[in-house]
């Protein structure tokens, strides 16, 4: 079903889903590939696949871009070059891996972020049940790049164990809200 846009879209009528925003499967673990010229390839096929289905049905079909954070310059790029051409793009996906053993509020990838903030797309990292602990940074993220624009909402965990969590920043809708 995850290529056949008429068989999403009797499923998401039958669940009574009016828009579905598709996040990769498997993308994030192309950060573990030694070649990032190879990875940023494979980001760019992805985008264009993905851009190819929800043209098909796109007004319920969006996505989120994948943000490369080994090669921030290129996620940067990726995300401004997408954002500018497909009003299907709702958001960016960041690997719930930082790579290189950084953590997420390290300013080498506050270009990503800022990007997004720029572009008003929100981010969405998914988080293991084992991280739920650990989303400490994001109160950092958001005191001091991401203001009070953001909001945080956990999704998943205790409640779907199966699918974890997911951190989402994103803009709240309006001037004067938190």
């Amino acid at each position: 079903m995850s290529w056949d846009v008429k068989a999403r879209l009797e499923d998401m009528d039958r669940a009574s889903v009016d828009v579905n925003v598709l996040f990769p499967t498997h993308v994030s673990s192309y950060c573990a590939l030694r070649d990032v010229g190879f990875e940023n390839a494979l980001y760019r096929a992805y985008h264009r696949w993905v851009v190819d289905f929800c043209a098909r049905a796109p007004k319920r079909l969006k996505w989120a871009v994948v943000a490369n954070m080994r090669d921030v310059p290129s996620g940067v790029a990726e995300i401004k070059y997408w954002a500018e051409r497909d009003p299907n793009l709702v958001g960016v996906y960041i690997s719930p891996q930082a790579p290189g053993g950084k953590l997420l509020d390290n300013p080498d990838l506050y270009p990503l972020y800022d990007v997004a903030q720029s572009l008003d797309l929100p981010l969405r990292k998914p988080l293991h049940p084992g991280q739920r602990a650990r989303i400490h940074w994001a109160k950092l993220l958001l005191k001091q790049r991401l203001k009070c624009r953001s909001m945080i909402r956990l999704t998943g965990g205790a409640s779907n164990p199966g699918v974890g969590g997911s951190l989402r920043f994103g803009g709240t809708g309006g001037p004067g809200t938190a």
